[in-house]
């Protein structure tokens, strides 16, 4: 009965509720040349979210959405925002954001001297809940929910930055 009053809820609002994902690291070939890891979570709906270092300091999120739903569209980057009270992350699709079928890609930023990381990673570290709101190849309007609970270790480690309680 819940898992039919959720599926109502999503149709109904075309919203995805905050899941309570456990945030994990993964060795990647791409982290191995790094000496970090991919921290990552998944929610109910299939949907992920990615944030590791690159080999250059990059910070860089992914976002993958499920493949129960439409495609990205690729005209624009599905914008993000961390808790309510944060304006909006707006990327464009080129250098700092790049859009496929199912997922996009952000570099949010390079970490220096493994302490001074962007501003963004700070708040993804702080935050409560992370929401990607984007259009889908069929012109329908999406927006799935990640929780942050949890993610100033897991981040931290993943990216190799100190946790701190002010932003750099």
């Amino acid at each position: 009965m819940c898992r039919i009053l959720f599926l109502l809820f999503v149709l109904v609002t075309g919203k995805t509720p905050a899941v309570a994902g456990q945030w994990s690291l993964h060795r990647t070939e791409s982290t191995a040349n790094t000496g970090y890891a991919d921290a990552v979570q998944a929610n109910d709906l299939g949907g992920e979210i990615k944030i590791f270092r690159r080999d250059d300091s990059h910070a860089i999120l992914q976002f993958k959405i499920s493949p129960r739903f439409s495609g990205l569209s690729r005209l624009s980057c599905p914008t993000f925002q961390i808790d309510q009270t944060t304006p909006p992350h707006h990327f464009a699709v080129g250098q700092s954001c790049h859009v496929e079928s199912s997922n996009a890609t952000y570099d949010l930023g390079r970490i220096h001297d493994d302490a001074e990381s962007p501003k963004v990673v700070h708040v993804l570290m702080n935050g409560r809940e992370l929401v990607f709101r984007y259009l889908a190849q069929d012109g329908m309007y999406h927006e799935m929910n990640f929780t942050l609970s949890l993610s100033k270790q897991t981040l931290s480690r993943a990216l190799g930055v100190e946790t701190t309680d002010t932003p750099n």
